[in-house]
C-alpha cells in the first residue's frame, strides 16, 4: 500500500528558498527548523549524523545541487530521488524519482505526504534511511548566528548559484557586444538588470536611492570562521593563491623588463617623473570584515582583499568604492556566497563593514574602514522579491562599475598629497591620448617596497561612454583598482581618472570630476 495522501500544491520556487533562508539567517518571522539524522552509514554521512534545515524547500539525492546529497556509490539513491517541502505548519515529503521508491515508515510514498516528528524516510528499498526530528527548541533563532549563515550557504545558495550562473550566460553575450556598443551606441546598457529582473527575480526592478530600500532586503551576507573556507576561495586557496601570485609578479616583472629594454613605459626617464607621487600611492590592504545584526556580531579576520588609492593636494584619499563596498559588486558569473550575504544584511537593517590599513613608500600608513568614505549609491539597483511568508516584499541590490559612480574619498584629518586632479580634461581627451596607471596588481611593488607599478594605457574614445573613461592596451590587473590615471597637461603629470573595472580587452576609469 503506498501513501498518496493528497496536499495542497506547492511548485518548489527559488525565491521561497532564498527568502525563507534569509529569514532565517536573521531569525525573524517565528520560524522553525528540523532536523534529518542519518540512520545508516554512507560514504556521505555517518549513522547518528544530523543536519539542520531552515529553508522551505530541500531536494534529497546525489545531484550536486540537492541540498542532502549522497555519493555516486548509493546507486539506489536517484540524481533527484526526493523533496522536503513546507505547506503552512505542515512538511512534506515528495517523491521525485520514477525509477527508485521513496518510503516512509517502510511503505512506500505515491506522490506526496505529511511528515510527523520520529518518521523514518528510506530512499528505495534497501536504500539509506532517514530520521525526521523536530527540536523540542525549533526556533531558528536558537541557533548562533554564525551557524546559521553556514546553513543559508549550503542550503539556500547552493542551487541559487546554479540559476544565477546560467543567467549570468545571458549577460556574458551581452558583455562581448560590450566593446561594439562602447563606440556606435550611445546609450545605457540595462541587460543586467533587465536579465536579472526577468530569469531570475520575475519582479518589478526599482532603481533610486539604496537608502530607502534598506532595512527590507533579500539576497547577500557574509560569514565567519566556518567561512574561512569560502574566505579562502575568493582568492583560491590561500596557499594556491600565494603561489599563483607569484607567479604572475613573475610574469609582470617579465613584461616591465622588456618594456624597459624597448624603451617604453618603465624607461628610467618615464619612471623618475613619478618618483614624486609615490609618497600619495597606498597599497590598500582589508585587515577584516565585521558585521552586526540586532545585538550579535562577527568578525571574519585576514579578509582577502586589495587595491589602490592615493591621497590629492586637496586632501581627499580616493579609491574605488567596489573595493570599499564589495558586497555591492558580486560577480553575476561566480557569485560569492560571502558577498551576496553581506548584501542581504546591510538590507535587512544589519550593518557591513571593512577595516582597512593602507601603506605607501615613504613608510606613511593610513587606517580606515568602509563606514569613513563617502560613495554615490544613488544608482544601485534594486529588485522586490516575494517574501514566502506573505510580508514586506524582500529587496535585492547591486551596483554596476560601468556608470561612472565607483568611486570612494574620505578626509584622513589634515594630512594632504602632492597629486593634483584636473576635472576638466576627462571629457576632452582625444582619441588615442596616453595615460599613465599607477598601482599594486596582484600587490606588486609591496614585496621589498612600497613603489607602485607603472602601466600605459590609450584612449578608446575620444569622448566619455556612458560616464566612464574606456581605454585600451597595458596591463589593468586586480590590485590596479582604485589607482590613478594620470594625463600629461600643461608640463605636468595630473589625476583625471580612478581606475574602476576591465571587460576584455578594454578598461573603465572613473572621471576624477565624477567624485561630489
Amino acid at each position: 500500500m503506498s501513501i498518496g495522501r493528497p496536499t495542497q500544491k506547492l511548485d518548489h520556487n527559488l525565491r521561497q528558498s532564498i527568502g525563507a533562508g534569509v529569514q532565517s539567517v536573521f531569525g525573524r518571522g517565528g520560524r522553525t527548523y528540523y532536523v534529518l539524522r542519518h540512520m545508516t552509514n554512507s560514504q556521505t554521512f555517518k549513522a547518528g549524523e544530523e543536519q539542520k534545515i531552515i529553508i522551505d524547500y530541500i531536494e534529497i539525492g546525489r545531484d550536486p545541487k540537492c541540498q542532502v546529497r549522497f555519493d555516486e556509490t548509493q546507486r539506489t539513491v536517484s540524481r533527484r530521488h526526493a523533496a522536503i517541502l513546507r505547506e503552512g505548519n505542515n512538511w512534506v515529503l515528495r517523491n521525485l524519482s520514477d525509477k527508485n521508491p521513496t518510503l516512509i515508515n517502510g511503505r512506500p510514498v505515491n506522490k506526496q505526504w505529511f511528515l510527523t516528528p520520529g518518521d523514518q524516510i528510506q530512499l528505495s528499498l534497501e536504500g539509506p534511511k532517514i530520521a525526521f526530528v523536530m527540536p523540542t527548541n525549533s526556533s531558528v533563532s536558537s541557533i548562533p548566528l554564525t551557524q546559521r549563515l553556514n546553513l543559508f550557504r549550503k542550503q539556500a545558495l547552493r542551487p541559487y548559484k546554479q540559476a544565477l550562473f546560467a543567467i549570468s550566460m545571458i549577460f556574458v553575450l551581452a558583455i562581448s557586444a560590450l566593446s561594439f556598443w562602447l563606440f556606435r551606441v550611445n546609450q545605457k546598457n540595462d541587460i543586467l538588470s533587465n536579465e536579472l529582473t526577468k530569469a531570475v527575480l520575475k519582479a518589478k526592478a526599482m532603481e533610486g536611492d539604496v537608502d530607502s530600500l534598506r532595512v527590507r532586503q533579500n539576497l547577500s551576507e557574509k560569514e565567519k570562521d566556518f567561512l574561512k573556507s569560502d574566505i579562502k576561495r575568493l582568492g583560491g586557496n590561500v596557499a594556491a593563491n600565494n603561489k599563483k601570485m607569484k607567479a604572475m609578479r613573475a610574469e609582470q616583472l617579465k613584461k616591465a623588463e622588456e618594456a624597459k629594454a624597448s624603451g617604453n613605459i618603465g624607461s628610467e626617464e618615464l619612471a623618475a617623473s613619478f618618483v614624486q607621487f609615490y609618497p600619495d600611492i597606498y597599497y590598500i590592504r582589508a585587515t577584516r570584515l565585521v558585521l552586526e545584526f540586532e545585538d550579535e556580531r562577527e568578525t571574519i579576520e585576514a579578509y582577502p582583499l586589495s587595491g589602490t588609492g592615493f591621497l590629492l593636494s586637496d586632501g581627499r584619499f580616493v579609491t574605488a568604492r567596489h573595493i570599499i563596498e564589495p558586497w555591492f559588486y558580486y560577480d553575476l558569473s561566480d557569485p560569492d556566497p560571502v558577498e551576496v550575504l553581506v548584501n542581504a544584511l546591510v538590507n535587512n537593517g544589519g550593518k557591513a563593514w571593512l577595516e582597512f590599513e593602507a601603506f605607501a613608500s615613504n613608510d606613511r600608513q593610513l587606517r580606515f574602514n568602509s563606514r569613513e568614505f563617502k560613495c554615490n549609491r544613488t544608482a544601485d539597483k534594486g529588485f522586490e522579491m516575494e517574501n514566502p511568508d506573505g510580508g514586506a516584499p524582500l529587496m535585492v541590490t547591486r551596483a554596476t562599475s560601468d556608470d561612472g559612480r565607483d568611486w570612494a574619498y574620505y578626509k584622513p584629518g589634515s594630512r594632504t598629497g602632492t597629486i593634483t586632479a584636473e576635472p576638466g580634461i576627462a571629457r576632452t581627451l582625444p582619441n588615442g591620448a596616453d595615460l599613465r596607471i599607477l598601482g599594486f596588481p596582484y600587490g606588486l611593488g609591496t614585496e621589498n617596497a612600497i613603489e607602485p607599478i607603472q602601466t600605459n594605457v590609450k584612449t578608446a574614445s575620444g569622448s566619455l561612454q556612458n560616464e566612464v573613461i574606456v581605454v585600451s592596451g597595458g596591463g589593468i590587473e586586480p590590485g590596479h583598482s582604485g589607482g590613478p590615471a594620470f594625463y600629461f597637461h600643461n608640463g605636468q603629470y595630473k589625476v583625471i581618472g580612478i581606475v574602476s573595472s576591465k571587460v576584455n580587452s578594454f578598461s573603465f576609469l572613473v572621471p576624477i570630476a565624477n567624485i561630489r
